[in-house]
């Protein structure tokens, strides 16, 4: 009888030891993956910091030679609904 249960506690542990190992390596994988994204997030944070610095940089302009930047690229007129769609679109991530 004594035999039978330490037999069946073994069984037990060997699976909790299993279930043990498969959270190691699932954290072992998920810090990999964190390492990695705040990485990118360092690099992307740095290029902004970069951005930002070269805009701060630019003389400043005013509107009408930013609207002047697009003259002529168009020969259409757009609504007001026809620049509402558009940007909809831009956000919506739609070429």
């Amino acid at each position: 009888m004594t035999e039978n249960v330490e037999n069946l506690l073994l069984e037990h542990l060997k699976r909790f030891q299993a279930g043990h190992d498969r959270i190691e390596r699932d954290l072992k994988e998920i810090k990999a993956r964190l390492s990695t994204l705040e990485s990118g997030q360092r690099s992307l944070l740095r290029h902004i910091g970069h951005s930002a610095s070269s805009i701060a940089s630019r003389p400043p302009g005013d509107i009408k030679s930013f609207i002047g930047m697009f003259a002529g690229r168009s020969h259409k007129l757009l609504s007001i609904e026809d620049m509402n769609e558009t940007v909809a679109a831009g956000w919506a991530g739609e070429p």
